[in-house]
């Protein structure tokens, strides 16, 4: 019997090459559909789809669909990239019906990939959005050493346009993380993801777990347990960012944000980290506030949090409106380490206890205490 050269690809190296599939990568061509034929090919059990160098034209309305113990992966993300068409949509995602039950998706991986958006020239909140990744309704997966945004680079670099300034560039969603509340008959997981050493540059919001706008049936998400390691954001309005009360257990670790402003057109708050949930813990990293509103904010409804120091500039304020979290950090221009502790019981609206100390190299100085 004689063997296709597709055939002999998947006997020998259990790889699916989306070129053997017809993809041509080469920036001009659609290659969504030929993707996808790669993607479906994979057996059940799950496999590995091989993106090799090259720009890969991506429709965003239809999307690249992910199932089950799928490993996606590029070259590096400089030389294998998405590159979005100028439309609304999604460029990787899951099949998810919001009215019906649907499958669980897991053990996804999406590794050594760029994705790369085209958004109308001059931003504008009421422009269309594009999304990077979705990982919303898939559990137990991981995003590795992937780039995200509107700033070409590596293959795309010199064929897409850049953006004329940063207020230009902070449009579209970098990655999105969520589920829909357990109750709910189209619940399918959303949990227990990893984010690491991947780079958003360049978009409206970098990393955002439970944003309401994709939150389908509405009320409930809780992409709890996420780990955020490693990771960059620049120039976006909002880095990473945890939207509902009910996400918990989630790490943010040794991650970069940088350049937060606004878009062209918008007058919205603007966050380094946004945390919304309880029992959250975030440390390491460094973070360059000089525009942005807020180093760390705390929603009203965000509890036990813990905040351990992380490297930041004096820029930007830390603003803890929630009960019985615990910030610690180092301020730059003192290089004093002091301990915040906002234990309000919103019930009754009453201080149980707060105080703010520091070590000034002889004693222990408390201050502001009440």
């Amino acid at each position: 019997m004689t063997l296709t050269k597709t055939h002999n690809r998947m006997i020998q190296n259990a790889v699916f090459n989306v070129k053997d599939y017809g993809a041509t990568g080469d920036g001009v061509t659609d290659d969504t559909a030929a993707i996808q034929a790669a993607i479906d090919a994979v057996p059940t059990g799950g496999g590995t789809v091989l993106l090799p160098t090259g720009l890969y034209l991506i429709d965003m309305t239809t999307s690249i669909i992910v199932k089950e113990g799928l490993t996606l992966t590029g070259e590096n993300a400089f030389a294998s990239q998405l590159l979005c068409k100028p439309e609304a949509g999604t460029a990787i995602k899951r099949s998810f019906n919001s009215t019906a039950a649907n499958a669980y998706v897991s053990n996804v991986t999406i590794k050594d990939l760029g994705i790369i958006f085209q958004h109308p020239a001059t931003a504008d909140p009421a422009n269309y959005y594009q999304v990077g990744i979705q990982l919303r309704h898939i559990t137990r997966s991981l995003v590795e050493n992937c780039r995200i945004g509107n700033y070409p680079c590596g293959v795309s670099k010199g064929v897409v346009t850049e953006p004329v300034g940063q207020s230009d560039a902070r449009q579209g969603y970098g990655i999105s993380i969520g589920s829909t509340s357990a109750g709910d008959v189209a619940y399918a997981g959303g949990e227990v993801n990893t984010l690491r050493n991947t780079d958003i540059f360049g978009a409206r919001y970098g990393i955002v777990l439970d944003d309401a706008t994709f939150d389908t049936p509405a009320g409930g998400s809780a992409a709890y347990a996420t780990t955020i390691d490693d990771c960059e954001v620049q120039i976006a309005e909002v880095g990473i960012g945890q939207f509902t009360q009910y996400g918990a257990g989630c790490t943010f670790s040794n991650n970069v944000i940088q350049a937060i402003d606004n878009m062209r057109g918008s007058t919205d708050t603007t966050y380094c980290y946004y945390i919304g949930g309880y029992e959250n813990i975030l440390l390491g990293g460094y973070v360059e506030a000089a525009s942005a509103d807020n180093i760390l904010y705390m929603h009203s409804n965000s509890a036990r949090n813990r905040v351990l120091p992380f490297l930041h500039d004096d820029a930007g304020t830390f603003s803890d409106n929630g009960t019985a979290n615990i910030i610690e950090k180092i301020v730059e221009s003192t290089n004093k380490y002091t301990v915040e502790v906002g234990n309000k019981d919103d019930r009754s609206r009453l201080v149980r206890a707060w105080a703010k100390f520091y070590w000034d190299g002889a004693a222990i100085v408390i201050s502001d205490s009440y």
